[in-house]
């Protein structure tokens, strides 16, 4: 169950349930799209970094982000995605990311989310730990969001104590409620 093929002759994509094949376009979405641009590599296109840097090294072809620094992150100005015009109130959009620590093994730490005016803002994402792993949550689009101060970003609170850095890549923001794996978005690829 699970197995998808594309059956040319049709021009369908089929996927193997119920021990049978069937036609599941309908049900899937094929128009996923990146809302931040410059994800990559975070540098221009709405990012910051407050505390945190941009690595020459890479995980899954996206640049790694890393910071030392309590709460220093890769910050993505809420404000852009309204001005460009690819979010709006009521939307349902979802924020995915990669994250590690490094510096120490065994070691577990809450991995927040911020986004200032946002319903979800200061959530507790999952524990982040020496392996990488992806970290998501799902939040309404507000008014309040589409202020110079809103930015969306994961960080961890107590990391200079411990003599960790936590390091993040492959930042994605989608419409809807479904976790997915990085692309670039479509303008970063003209």
């Amino acid at each position: 169950n699970g197995t998808m093929w594309f059956d040319t002759k049709e021009g369908k994509l089929k996927i193997f349930l119920n021990n049978k094949w069937e036609v599941s376009s309908k049900d899937l979405d094929f128009n996923i799209r990146n809302l931040f641009l410059n994800s990559r590599d975070c540098t221009g296109g709405g990012w910051s970094f407050d505390r945190a840097a941009r690595t020459n090294n890479q995980y899954q072809g996206t640049y790694i982000i890393e910071t030392g620094n309590d709460w220093g992150s890769a910050d993505y100005a809420c404000q852009n995605l309204f001005t460009r015009g690819v979010v709006k109130k009521g939307d349902n959009v979802t924020y995915c990311v990669l994250a590690r620590l490094t510096g120490a093994t065994g070691v577990t730490k809450d991995l927040r989310f911020y986004c200032e005016n946002s319903p979800v803002n200061n959530s507790i994402i999952g524990q982040v730990t020496t392996e990488w792993k992806q970290f998501y949550v799902t939040m309404s689009i507000v008014d309040a969001m589409n202020t110079a101060g809103s930015k969306m970003r994961v960080e961890v609170g107590d990391l200079e104590a411990s003599k960790l850095k936590l390091q993040t890549t492959s930042p994605i923001l989608v419409q809807g409620e479904v976790a997915v794996n990085w692309i670039p978005a479509p303008e970063d690829t003209q």
